[in-house]
Formats: C-alpha cells, structure tokens, sequence
C-alpha cells in the first residue's frame, strides 16, 4: 500500500519549499446526488469528506497555495490550487514532484510509451514495480496489486488547462510527470490565476471490479453545462479509422472530405447506424482534402481523437 505521499511543486521564483506556513484547514462533509447521461449507472449517491490546507509564503511576495483533499469510500484525490494573487496573475508552473511510495513490490498494470507525444495505444504489460525500467513513461490509469487482494490504481479526473499527467518510476518511487508545455521550455504550464491542477486520484478497493464501477472520477469532474441533453442517445456510429477514408464509385481520392463524408453519411442512413463521425486530422479541415494517408496531427497532442459526431435525420 501506500505509506508516503510526497506534494511538491516548482513554480518560478517561488520559495515555498522552505518558507511555507500552513493555516487554517477549511473542512467539509458532503453528499452528492447526480444523473448520469450515460455510463453504468443512471443515478449517483456518493458522500466524501474534504479538507482544504492553505499554505502561504512567509516572505515576500508571500504567495498562497491551496491542497484541495477529498476522501471517499473507495479511494481519495487531491490538487493543488492556485488562488488570486498580489501583484500577479498568471502562473508559470515549472514542474510538478508528486510521488507515491509504496510498501512491498507490487505487480503493475500499465502502457508503456516511448514519450509525451503518443496515440495512447499499444499492450499493456504486467510485472513487479522492481522490475519497471527506471524513468520509462506509464500512461494512466496505472493499475498497482498488492498481496492479500488489494488494487490501488493511480489516474486524473478534470483535465483542463493543464499538462497531462504520467507516472515515471524514478529512485524505485513512482513519480508524477508533467508533459511540457509545447513552444516554451522549461514550463508545463501557463495559465491566469485563479486557476487549478487536476485531481490526482487514487482509486482503492480489494476488489479490482469494484474500480471500475466506481463512480468518483464522474463526481470530480465539472457537472454538466448542457441545459438540454434529452437529444444525447446511445448509437453505433462509423469511424474512418476503421472504415477507411476511401469512396467507391468515385474519382475522388481517398481522403478526408466533404465527398467522403457525405458518403458515410447515406452509408449509415442506408444501413441503421445512427451516427457518422467527421474527423479532422494533420491540422486539415475535414471539409477540404486532408491527404492521402492519415498523419499524427492533433490526436498525436490529447488523450482522445478529435472528431464529432453528426447525427442523421
């Protein structure tokens, strides 16, 4: 299990390591009630108790800084968050030194990847923590078994405005790793305050398929802004990355086009699929020739390929 958390963060001129002073914690106990659009379960009931710990400089500019905790009953999170300041408004994280020390050797569960720049795609490999290559990158979520039928697995819930997060195994300790921040060296991110990381989370249980059913990363996220979602509905739906970019009949090169997509469109109305989805990809629109094969543009950057959907009448 685990039996040290190190938080530690490198901000640009920043002395909080060693002039740091907490005060006062802010506690709360909370119940939450929700819907789900869609998922594995309609209805959500969940209760956790929070405790946020301010820290603040305790010289000059005498900056502050947040940790945010949240303990449920299958696992717990926390950020970092960074508030309105004096005479500044934006940050400019360095890095991020979050590490999770574990007791034992525990088989993990994991992607290997080659580096920050990746489809998030490939095997997973299943072997002891000691056995890690030192400082090889682990996507998340990265799933850790201990003896006696205990899982923690380790992950990120409300991604946004920020650098995604992996896990290194640095000094035999599992370390967060930030991915940089593209055009600027030395940074992971930038942002206008006030403005916060994501959670960090750690889901427990002595049941692996209990992590799955769990339902804190949907409760740490953002609720739902869409006034509306009664139209949202469950469906199968192409995808040229499995049916291809080429139409038949047609002069028209095998590409990402407006002709592809109308195509596909008819293809699902003809056949009951009630969803096509127009991709963008290589930094093209998808209603303008985007190429013969397809490249790494923008879903080489994100954890998901960029696309949407186009509902049929």
């Amino acid at each position: 299990m685990i039996y040290h958390l190190f938080l530690s963060l490198s901000l640009e001129n920043c002395n909080f390591e060693n002039h740091t002073r907490l005060n006062k914690p802010v506690y709360r106990d909370t119940t939450e009630d929700y819907a789900l659009v869609l998922g594995k379960t309609k209805n959500v009931h969940t209760r956790y108790r929070e405790v946020i710990l301010p820290l603040e400089e305790t010289v000059k500019p005498f900056r502050k800084i947040n940790i945010a905790v949240k303990v449920f009953n299958d696992g717990l999170a926390f950020r970092y968050e960074f508030p309105e300041q004096q005479n500044q408004a934006s940050l400019n994280l360095l890095d991020e030194h979050t590490t999770f020390r574990f007791t034992g050797d525990p088989v993990v569960h994991t992607l290997f990847l080659p580096n920050y720049t990746s489809s998030h795609e490939g095997l997973y490999h299943s072997l002891p923590l000691s056995k890690v290559p030192a400082d090889t990158l682990m996507d998340m979520p990265a799933l850790f078994e201990f003896p006696g039928n205990v899982y923690i697995a380790i992950t990120e819930a409300a991604l946004l405005n920020y650098a995604g997060m992996y896990l290194s195994k640095h000094d035999n300790i599992v370390t967060a790793k930030l991915s940089p921040l593209p055009g600027s060296p030395g940074s992971k991110v930038k942002a206008v305050l006030p403005h916060k990381s994501p959670w960090r989370v750690l889901l427990i249980s002595n049941r692996m398929g209990a992590l799955i059913e769990s339902n804190i990363i949907t409760t740490l996220n953002e609720s739902c802004k869409i006034p509306d979602i009664s139209w949202i509905k469950p469906g199968k739906t192409t995808f040229p990355w499995w049916n291809g970019n080429v139409v038949p009949d047609s002069l028209n090169a095998p590409v990402n086009n407006f002709v592809t997509a109308k195509y596909y469109i008819d293809f699902c109305a003809r056949n009951g699929l009630e969803y096509n989805s127009v991709v963008e990809y290589g930094l093209h629109h998808w209603y303008r020739a985007g190429g013969i094969s397809f490249q790494p543009g923008l879903n080489a950057v994100v954890r998901a390929p960029v696309h949407w959907i186009v509902m049929r009448e």
